[in-house]
């Protein structure tokens, strides 16, 4: 759209310059005209339109009673959630590294014994001797088993419930701050 100064409005077309023009308060005539009108040009009256706008929402939030909130304590309380992110996603990290590092042990040692058990395995000789040592190396084996399990449970456990505990700690502590804001006169924000 052009005026008369030869200014171009880029997109005025998609709302109509006359529905453009009286909601930034000019009149219908003065956009086929030059600008500035009155003074006012069309920087000014969209900012006046967005300064419209936020009076219209301020008001409608008194009007309903919505209590105060302070900007920077929602900033800080948003800064404690992501460092508490970062926080469990770190433990997280870690107790995947122990945990892989626990299974490449449990890999190498039962590799280890297994290799040692067959070199001193010799079959021959008495079969009650034969079958003492195979059953001597089955219940090592299943010691260690059992050993590796309950390690590898534990580390699991660990893995999950740091994170998970730190973030539910991030969660109290929300909602303590979100109970201390409501307690305050009108929820404003403590002087």
């Amino acid at each position: 759209m052009r005026f008369g100064n030869g200014a171009r409005l880029g997109g005025v077309a998609a709302f109509g310059h006359h529905g453009v023009a009286r909601a930034i308060g000019l009149q219908q005539e003065s956009v086929e005209g030059s600008f500035p009108i009155d003074g006012k040009t069309v920087e000014d009256g969209m900012e006046d339109l967005v300064a419209s706008f936020l009076d219209m929402f301020k008001k409608f939030g008194t009007d309903l009673s919505l209590p105060k909130f302070d900007v920077d304590k929602l900033v800080e309380v948003q800064r404690k959630n992501i460092d508490a992110l970062g926080r469990a996603a770190q433990a997280a990290g870690e107790g995947a590294q122990a945990l892989g590092a626990k299974q490449r042990e449990i890999l190498e040692t039962t590799f280890r014994e297994t290799t040692q058990a067959v070199r001193d395995f010799k079959p021959g000789g008495d079969p009650a001797a034969i079958v003492a040592k195979q059953s001597e190396f089955a219940r090592k084996a299943f010691e260690a088993a059992l050993q590796n399990t309950r390690d590898v449970a534990e580390l699991a456990r660990k893995a999950a419930t740091d994170p998970a505990t730190i973030l539910k700690d991030r969660m109290q502590e929300n909602l303590k701050e979100l109970q201390e804001a409501l307690t305050r006169p009108g929820g404003a924000p403590k002087a």
